[in-house]
């Protein structure tokens, strides 16, 4: 049985986060990324990158055939969550830079091809929020980024 779009997606969005890599022109070199919500407690490597795909509506576009979101013409889709942890033990300007840094290179990734290579039925990736948090002893940084997937599909492979 052939993928559903959205395994397809999250399949394409992982080749993407795995290519975060110093020696490919980002600041950082991702040492894992995972579908699924990592602890912060229970990341070993960093960077560490977990991809959550979040709630989402999708809207008819004939009988059989559905968009993500609410019509083909809006920006919203399926949102998905780029979670990211660095760690930097230096202090506390270091860590802001290294989070800084991963920002940036999981937004490069995930927008250096928006179809994600999936022309024939994912329009666009748009990029919607970012936010963080750094633990009680100032080392590592989570930072949370959410990024949305208008695609289309039809209702035997969603």
């Amino acid at each position: 049985m052939a993928d559903s779009k959205r395994q397809q997606i999250l399949a394409a969005l992982k080749t993407q986060l795995q290519k975060i890599k110093e020696v490919d022109g980002y600041k950082n070199t991702v040492k894992k990324v995972s579908y699924g919500y990592i602890p912060y407690s229970k990341v070993s490597e960093f960077p560490t990158i977990c991809m959550i795909p979040l709630d989402a509506i999708f809207s008819p576009l004939t009988n059989t055939e559905y968009t993500s979101g609410a019509d083909r013409n809006s920006l919203d889709g399926w949102p998905i969550a780029i979670i990211s942890y660095v760690r930097n033990d230096a202090g506390e300007e270091e860590l802001s830079d290294s989070r800084e840094e991963i920002i940036e290179d999981v937004v490069k990734a995930m927008l250096s091809d928006r179809h994600q290579g999936l022309s024939s039925f994912v329009h666009s990736t748009y990029y919607i929020s970012v936010a963080g948090t750094i633990d009680d002893k100032g080392t590592i940084a989570t930072i949370d980024q959410i990024f949305s997937i208008k695609y289309d599909f039809d209702e035997t492979a969603p």
